[in-house]
């Protein structure tokens, strides 16, 4: 019987987003065709990059794919998202027409807030609250934030799951695969399959408000370097739809920097780095979706990590592997760093793996004392290792996607503001 349902409901699922689907494989066919002209008209191998307009042609295919997303909505501003942080799968010019998606959710109506609450607490969900103000505070792609107070006086922050995100997940779950395989039968030169994967791994933990609640526990109980604060949940007030924490007032962090004095800037960002990489190197769990509007500055000026439903966790010998590939960089040992790659799980790395411009960077930053390598050097050094690993088609361990991800997005911030930190406190970072 499960044998003949399953097929059944697989062709419910692809009817119920037809729309979605034919919409994406219009575009996909549309860029698909906008590549082979080009190459046709050039006369280039398939594989060969294209000459002085790509990036015209890549910028106009990346809006294409932009637009695609926001008027799917739903998981589909997610993937936007997802792939806005994988340079490793896409070039920059995608990456920057993508970014935006980080910002551009619309909230949706009370009414269908209001029956998933109803949902998760009963009718008379409201006598739970003083007041709740019925306008969310934040908008994301699967919940919203609203702000309230409880009986007992105390001020929280209430994150409530969208009513239709676990039904789209499931329809949208086929779609993304279809699609993966349908343009894999073309391109090549990327495994879209292994990234919709990866993608779609990510999304179903997003989708669990029981684990982000267990996330948000774990991650206060960390020792965190001066500066950085977390959050503490409300359980009883928490559940597979509702996630409550305190209530916590400050200035989200872009317009906090926006408006603050230079060395502000600097010692902000700072602390954001230096977090993050106590988060990876010493902790070995770390907030893994870096969206500057999940930080808030306090009336204390500590930096409040808000968001838990992304939690990259390393095993013991992920994590001693990147203390490895840091003391590579710093001794500027190639064969260290290539040793340490392939340890942590890198495969298919050929002999010239090892580009002229990474190089140089590896001897760059190998020539300086570690307290003087500078945030700026270390994005430079990243984004050449994910161009290699693109243009050579090496494979690479999803955690380090992650890191890689995170470490990229923490590097817009800066250049945003036009910040180089004054240094890279590793001993405050590994002993503190």
């Amino acid at each position: 019987m499960t044998r003949i349902l399953a097929p059944l409901l697989a062709v419910r699922l692809l009817w119920q987003g037809r729309t979605r689907f034919f919409r994406a494989l219009t575009v996909f066919i549309r860029i698909g065709m906008s590549y082979r002209k080009a190459r046709r008209n050039h006369a280039t191998p398939a594989h060969a990059d294209f000459p002085d307009d790509r990036h015209t042609l890549h910028r106009r295919n990346a809006d294409r794919l932009s637009h695609l997303f926001q008027d799917n909505g739903g998981t589909w501003i997610k993937a936007g998202q997802f792939l806005s942080a994988r340079p490793d799968l896409l070039p920059m010019e995608y990456i920057d027409a993508l970014q935006p998606l980080q910002n551009q959710v619309r909230p949706i109506p009370f009414a269908s807030v209001d029956a998933v609450l109803c949902a998760a607490w009963g009718e008379q969900w409201k006598h739970r609250f003083l007041q709740f103000d019925e306008t969310p505070v934040a908008a994301a792609s699967n919940a919203q934030v609203y702000k309230a107070q409880l009986t007992d006086q105390r001020w929280v922050a209430v994150k409530i799951l969208n009513p239709d995100i676990r039904a789209l997940y499931a329809q949208d779950m086929l779609l993304y695969r279809i699609l993966a395989r349908l343009i894999g039968l073309f391109i090549h030169q990327v495994d879209f399959v292994a990234a919709v994967n990866v993608f779609l791994t990510t999304l179903e933990r997003e989708l669990d408000f029981i684990q982000e609640a267990r996330n948000i526990a774990d991650f206060q109980k960390l020792k965190h370097i001066a500066g950085i604060r977390s959050l503490t949940l409300i359980p009883e007030h928490s559940n597979a739809a509702v996630i409550t924490t305190e209530w916590i007032e400050g200035q989200p962090l872009l317009e906090f920097l926006k408006n603050a004095e230079r060395k502000t800037q600097i010692d902000t960002l700072a602390l954001l780095q230096n977090s993050y990489v106590q988060q990876v190197i010493r902790f070995g769990k770390f907030q893994g979706d870096p969206h500057p509007g999940n930080y808030l500055i306090d009336s204390d000026h500590n930096l409040v990590i808000v968001d838990f439903g992304h939690m990259g966790v390393l095993s013991e010998r992920e994590r001693l592997n990147y203390v490895k590939i840091i003391l590579a960089v710093i001794d500027g040992n190639v064969r260290a760093f290539k040793e340490s790659l392939t340890d942590g799980g890198f495969t298919d790395l050929a002999d010239d793996f090892f580009s002229e411009k990474l190089l140089q960077l590896l001897q760059s930053v190998a020539s300086k004392p570690v307290e003087d390598i500078e945030f700026q050097e270390v994005e430079r050094l990243l984004r050449e290792i994910l161009h290699c690993i693109r243009q050579r088609r090496a494979r690479v361990p999803a955690h380090y996607l992650v890191t890689g991800r995170v470490f990229i997005t923490l590097a817009g911030l800066f250049k945003l503001f036009n910040v180089t930190p004054e240094q890279i406190d590793i001993r405050k970072v590994l002993l503190s």
